[in-house]
């Protein structure tokens, strides 16, 4: 099946018929004050959070990295039965393990964040359209009316 609408001849462009102009004047509105900086502080910070969320994952592949060059040591000291090379191993695991649950923890904190910062952005945009226009007035009236 096609994923495109078919072209028409009319002048409005392709995305006219999954969203209408207002719609996406709304999304690009939103995009544009989470994610480009500006001199308030709350807005523009979705690029921060992006940028962060990055970095934590590239912290944690290169933790992942380390994890799997310690567990290489770890077992082969295990199969020599070294019982100091096992303790400094035990030693070894433990700035790792600090940093892959810092990196897990903080992951889910700027997740969290972004979510709530998205979901504030969004309601405040659906308030805003049950307000305009008067919309709550007239699903009243149409509640009433039944």
């Amino acid at each position: 099946p096609d994923v495109l609408p078919p072209s028409s001849s009319s002048s409005s462009s392709w995305t006219s018929a999954f969203i209408d102009d207002e719609t996406l004047e709304r999304i690009l509105s939103h995009w544009q004050r989470h994610f480009l900086p500006s001199k308030d502080w709350a807005r523009g910070v979705g690029g921060m959070f992006l940028l962060l969320q990055l970095l934590i994952t590239g912290c944690a592949v290169h933790i992942d990295l380390s994890m799997t060059a310690w567990r290489s040591t770890f077992f082969n000291v295990l199969q020599a039965k070294d019982v100091a090379g096992f303790h400094r191993q035990l030693w070894d695991f433990m700035p790792i393990a600090a940093a892959s649950t810092l990196a897990s923890v903080y992951d889910g904190y700027l997740t969290t964040m972004w979510d709530l910062r998205w979901r504030e952005e969004l309601v405040r945009d659906f308030v805003g359209l049950w307000l305009s226009d008067k919309s709550y007035l007239f699903a009243a009236r149409r509640a009433a009316n039944g």
